[in-house]
């Protein structure tokens, strides 16, 4: 992040889903929100935060929109930062553009990618119910519906470095075709004594003849009388296009990334900058991945969210993390995806503000608890440091819907 300065983190075009016009009876509906304390970096209560803009309101806390224009596909909305002195200290202006929800006659295909917010798929979920004829792909699925390629528990490195599990790893030697993954992986799908985190949401799978697959870190190949080595060290490499040529049934037609909570979860402020880069440079390899299979499907890649409060925190790490210090390495990825990848749609690479849109206190699971062991008095805070609640999720899903709801408009 720039020194000393405030930035406004948000991308230079939001997507916004609208209701539909023309209701006898309103039934359709949407609400999408700017939480000021989520995007600006840093942030600070006492300041003033005014917003020009012809539509939507400014509570204070945010600024919200649930009542949409249908005259205008388009509207300028600028965020103006004051000191308690009455000066300025930021400005931002970004272009709104309404998304109107359509029935589509052709599936918008989508894959996505991320760690355990994609592993629960209730995000994914609800923009399946709310959008017409969208399908969701990939590997993973606990419904047989709903697929994709969620992983709790993974940082962006994960995916190039767990020879087991990754769904992107191929031997540089093998075919992708005919490569059926890891031995291992497959034995521990098979059984029912399984670490059901790491291994629930797939199908057993028995290797067939004439597949290869690794073994002990080895190369082997399936016959049809045993089994064959082809390699005592083979190279695995992450390459999106044998993923598509081992399942086709995977193949997109935009694909959606949400990394973040676990590449710098427990990061301290003197390794923010170079976990930053770090985590910068693996999402530009996954998307040279992806482009090396396709140079112009779109991409959509999600600003991370911040965490639960200070509470939530210290019941769940003790003392080996904190909510500030998370929502400072969540921001500075933020602030390095909009240097990096902002204003890049012409590239068919969008950004996803889902840090914006959920609400940083309600988009959580709450408890009550004691203020201590002898007072009597409750007080409520979240139940979880980095997890959304259910009505997070859905303003998750939300903020993603704008953008896929554009894709899918443009493919027709």
């Amino acid at each position: 992040m720039s020194e000393n300065k405030i930035e406004i983190l948000l991308p230079q075009t939001l997507y916004l889903l609208r209701d539909k016009a023309g209701q006898t009876i309103p039934t359709d509906s949407e609400e999408w929100n700017i939480y000021y304390k989520n995007i600006l970096s840093p942030f600070d209560p006492q300041d003033d935060i005014l917003v020009r803009c012809e539509y939507g309101r400014n509570y204070g806390d945010r600024w919200c929109i649930n009542t949409y224009p249908h005259d205008v596909d388009a509207f300028p909305l600028t965020i103006q930062i004051y000191d308690a002195y009455g000066r300025k200290k930021a400005e931002k202006t970004v272009t709104v553009r309404l998304q109107d929800k359509h029935r589509h006659s052709e599936a918008l295909r989508v894959l996505c990618i991320g760690d355990s917010m994609t592993r629960s798929q209730l995000y994914i979920e609800h923009l399946a119910m709310k959008l017409h004829h969208l399908r969701f792909v990939g590997t993973r699925s606990y419904n047989g519906t709903i697929f994709h390629e969620g992983r709790g528990g993974w940082a962006f490195s994960t995916y190039f470095e767990n020879t087991e599990q990754s769904p992107f790893l191929f031997p540089a030697e093998a075919d992708g075709k005919t490569y059926a993954g890891s031995w291992e992986f497959w034995q521990q799908v098979a059984d029912p004594a399984h670490n059901s985190y790491v291994y629930d949401g797939f199908d057993p799978y028995e290797i067939q003849p004439g597949e290869t697959f690794t073994r002990g870190g080895k190369l082997m190949r399936r016959t049809e009388t045993g089994e064959e080595c082809l390699s005592d060290t083979p190279e695995l490499v992450f390459d999106f296009e044998k993923y598509i040529a081992r399942h086709p049934e995977c193949t997109p037609d935009a694909i959606s990334i949400l990394m973040g909570a676990n590449d710098l979860q427990l990061c301290s402020y003197e390794d923010s900058a170079m976990r930053v880069a770090q985590f910068i440079e693996n999402m530009k390899k996954v998307v040279g991945a992806i482009r090396r299979w396709s140079a112009d499907v779109p991409i959509v890649l999600n600003m991370p969210i911040i965490g639960g409060d200070s509470y939530s925190w210290g019941k769940q790490l003790g003392c080996t993390g904190g909510a500030k210090q998370y929502d400072f390495n969540i921001k500075a990825i933020a602030a390095s995806m909009l240097r990096e990848f902002d204003g890049c749609e012409n590239e068919n690479i969008y950004l996803s503000p889902m840090l914006a849109s959920i609400d940083p206190v309600y988009g959580f699971p709450r408890e009550t608890h004691k203020v201590n062991r002898y007072s009597e008095v409750e007080i409520s805070s979240c139940a979880n440091w980095v997890h959304p609640s259910a009505v997070g999720y859905k303003q998750m899903g939300d903020t993603l819907g704008g953008v896929l709801t554009l894709l899918h408009n443009r493919k027709g």
